[in-house]
């Protein structure tokens, strides 16, 4: 009998998904640096430092305490409640046990949550710059993602445009995503900023999703959570965050949700039925963070935002390129265009291709704005050494200067 391949069918929601283009750029990065290629990283999203040594040995431990089994769906009790502890020591919100679960990463409670918001052909607003994977899980879950483009001016004009917003909406708009601070423009959104999207979405069948996992990387100030500003939201809004960027435990994979009952119920089922549960001696790691509280990672946070000023000062003075300035998280977002715009090989908003040649050329590794939405940008990552960052910024100079 001949053996005729069959006439699979896949997914229409997933046929179109695109690899993440942070995860790709790494890979490529490392595969040039095995290569013996000395390449500058500035495309990775993570810490370049290790999380606190307690929370390292607290999982060491419990291996060791055979805490190898299935653990708690959602999270165990105990790891909820200092979760409950957290929200309300640090944000001022006060959540029951049932409003909050535990999953594999922000990330993966994320995409579960627009599995359970969103319907077929659904519309989720997006504000340009945003995270990769946004858009993706968006198109997974059957919805449709409408990007708002960042303002031409965001110095003076701000990060959303609310007059473009309103347009946006229609009976089909069913879930907005907002994240402060920001990834990849390193941007935080004020009280008045939330009070300003809240007022536009109040009157409409929105729910919003408040990915918030940079909280402690804010140097703008106090961190404002959207339901600080907007406690009034509460019955439709859902924050997501973790402790991969506040405690450097990005391998250890630990996310966590807060919202309404019904909403954060469906959430958990999702996880119950895929990923079942964080494994133990990882909850007991992230049990032992929460316990120390952010407090243990000051000196860190500090050494970040040194190396932040100590970009800006040297893109300042030898690069002389607009960027928005970064409040938070780790990431500088760079404006290309204008040198673009004089290149013959490189349309304005073809930072694809700029930052292609960079890494394959000068060894330098940047993620091109097209992954954020955002053409003719580029993100820097900056949480590496002070040493990393001036030859970065060097090469970035080099490679600039000699643009056709």
């Amino acid at each position: 009998m001949e053996n005729k391949p069959l006439p699979f069918r896949f997914s229409r929601f997933v046929a179109n998904l695109q690899p993440s283009p942070t995860l790709s750029l790494n890979k490529r990065a490392k595969e040039l640096g095995a290569q013996g290629k000395n390449i500058v990283n500035f495309s990775v999203g993570e810490p370049d430092y290790a999380p606190p040594i307690q929370v390292v040995e607290s999982a060491r431990q419990a291996l060791k305490d055979g805490l190898t089994t299935y653990g708690p769906p959602g999270g165990s009790l105990k790891f909820k409640d200092l979760i409950r502890k957290k929200f309300k020591s640090d944000n001022g919100l006060d959540f029951a046990r049932d409003e909050i679960t535990v999953g594999i990463g922000a990330k993966e409670l994320l995409f579960h949550s627009m599995l359970t918001l969103l319907r077929e052909n659904d519309e989720a607003i997006l504000f340009a710059p945003y995270w990769v994977s946004y858009k993706d899980q968006i198109m997974a879950a059957g919805g449709v993602p409408k990007i708002l483009p960042l303002p031409e001016n965001p110095k003076k004009d701000g990060y959303i445009d609310i007059p473009k917003l309103k347009e946006a909406i229609n009976d089909r708009t069913k879930l907005i995503i907002l994240n402060s601070p920001n990834n990849p423009a390193g941007y935080t959104l004020t009280k008045e900023n939330f009070q300003e999207i809240a007022d536009v979405i109040a009157p409409h069948p929105i729910w919003v999703i408040s990915d918030e996992i940079y909280e402690y990387m804010n140097f703008g100030g106090a961190h404002v959570s959207f339901l600080n500003a907007v406690p009034q939201m509460r019955s439709r809004t859902i924050i997501i965050n973790g402790l991969s960027k506040a405690f450097a435990m990005t391998g250890f994979r630990v996310g966590y949700a807060a919202g309404p009952k019904k909403a954060i119920g469906y959430i958990k089922g999702l996880g119950d039925h895929s990923s079942t549960c964080i494994p133990p001696f990882i909850e007991e790691a992230a049990i032992t963070a929460m316990e120390l509280g952010f407090p243990v990672m000051h000196e860190k946070i500090s050494a970040l935002r040194e190396r932040r000023d100590f970009m800006m000062a040297l893109i300042n003075e030898k690069i002389k390129l607009p960027y928005i300035e970064p409040k938070g998280a780790f990431y500088l977002f760079l404006d290309l265009r204008p040198v673009l715009a004089k290149s013959k090989l490189y349309a304005p908003s073809d930072s694809g291709g700029f930052c292609a040649w960079l890494l394959d050329e000068a060894h330098l590794a940047m993620v091109p704005g097209e992954a954020f939405g955002s053409p003719g940008y580029a993100r820097l990552c900056y949480s590496t050494s002070r040493s990393v960052i001036e030859d970065g910024v060097n090469r970035l100079v080099k490679a600039l200067e000699n643009i056709k």
